[in-house]
């Protein structure tokens, strides 16, 4: 365990791994919590297949990479502060992690997955006020890609996306809120599903679809667009909720939301449908846990 420690200026490039205020290497069962990590190349970094180890409560600011994950997995980051970092939160060939309940603002992206990523469980974060993204999965240079992640109850709001799935396949999103961004969503991906989230006040639109000319379509049935008459789309006139794109299934819409926190819409029809979601996220967790 290493906890109310503060590691800072750690900038060597050489050997690696280096430039890591903390840095776990192999290590299983490992307990890292309320440490400050700060001017270093990385906050805190799991390397060579680093499992089941909890990340707690450390503020990682003003680093490269505030928190990072490679070719790791079964480790539960929770309860972190990660800001003005270039990425808050990143995951690099990393599986089966729960990222939960972290705040991550201020940096160029607030949490993101990259390459072969996998099985991860995104949820209750709360991203805002990156200069990019406030949740991104992508694939750049290196072979794979992130799927078959879960992205729920997570709130991202007044970043240029707040959630942005770049070349990356077969993600679930669900019970976000996602609001006063540039893009609520932006999606070059395929297979995505986006249910019972609360998209609205996003400047250009509330989901953009990028891959036109593909087959793809984003299905976002179930989720509410900021008003009742839903997103505005030519096929939808009267929409005054955002606008949405071409190639993005949004009917049915929810009619109404529920106010406050990270809170699931409620659909008109479904009584307990909040309670029911909430009780599904936890189980969700729980059940990752155990595997």
């Amino acid at each position: 365990m290493i906890r109310n420690c503060a590691f800072y200026n750690a900038i060597s490039s050489w050997p690696a791994p280096c430039g890591v205020g903390i840095c776990l290497k192999n290590v299983t069962n490992g307990r890292l919590e309320n440490n400050k990590c700060y001017g270093n190349i990385y906050g805190i970094r799991l390397v060579a297949y680093s499992s089941n180890n909890t990340i707690t409560n450390n503020d990682c600011y003003e680093n490269n990479k505030g928190i990072r994950l490679d070719d790791s997995s079964n480790n539960n980051v929770a309860s972190n502060n990660c800001y003005n970092n270039s990425e808050g939160i990143y995951l690099d060939d990393s599986s089966n992690n729960i990222v939960a309940n972290n705040k991550c603002y201020g940096n160029l992206d607030g949490i993101s997955l990259y390459s072969s990523s996998e099985k991860n469980i995104i949820a209750n974060n709360t991203c805002y006020e990156n200069f990019f993204a406030g949740i991104h999965l992508y694939h750049y240079l290196k072979p794979g890609y992130p799927s078959n992640n879960s992205i729920e109850n997570n709130k991202c709001y007044k970043n240029r996306e707040g959630i942005y799935l770049s070349s990356s396949h077969n993600n679930s999103i669900t019970n976000c809120s996602v609001y006063d961004n540039s893009y609520g969503f932006r999606i070059s991906s395929s297979n995505i599903q986006i249910h019972y989230c609360s998209i609205y006040g996003n400047k250009e639109y509330g989901i953009s679809n990028e891959n036109l000319e593909g087959e793809y379509e984003v299905n976002a049935t179930y989720c509410w667009w900021g008003h009742g008459s839903g997103p505005f789309h030519e096929t939808n006139p009267g929409g005054q909720g955002d606008n949405v794109s071409d190639k993005v299934l949004f009917i049915p819409w929810l009619e109404k939301t529920s106010e406050g926190g990270n809170t699931s819409p409620e659909k008109k029809g479904i009584p307990g449908f909040e309670l029911f979601a909430i009780v599904g996220a936890v189980a969700s967790i729980l059940n990752r846990r155990k595997k």
